[in-house]
């Protein structure tokens, strides 16, 4: 989910930082959003700009708030929830 959507805003103008534990990992994605994207890791993409997106599964988010401090502090968040997969 978190793909397109930066590849939306980077083709609207916007820079767009995708992050992962693995930012080597995200170097496709990174190149279809160019040359207005770029990747990290997820502290850096925490403080990046002026809107996140966390496109995690919902039982990520406690544990990003303990790490990055309250999501809804300071710039304005989109907290879209994945829904479970499965049954």
């Amino acid at each position: 989910m978190g793909g397109p959507i930066g590849q939306l805003w980077a083709a609207a103008g916007h820079q767009v930082l995708y992050s992962s534990r693995n930012p080597d990992q995200l170097m496709e994605l990174v190149r279809s959003a160019a040359p207005r994207a770029s990747a990290g890791y997820p502290d850096a993409a925490a403080f990046f700009g002026e809107v996140v997106l966390l496109a995690v599964p919902p039982v990520a988010i406690p544990q990003i708030g303990e790490d990055f401090g309250h999501p809804d502090a300071g710039q304005g968040r989109d907290r879209h929830q994945q829904p479970p997969l499965g049954p």
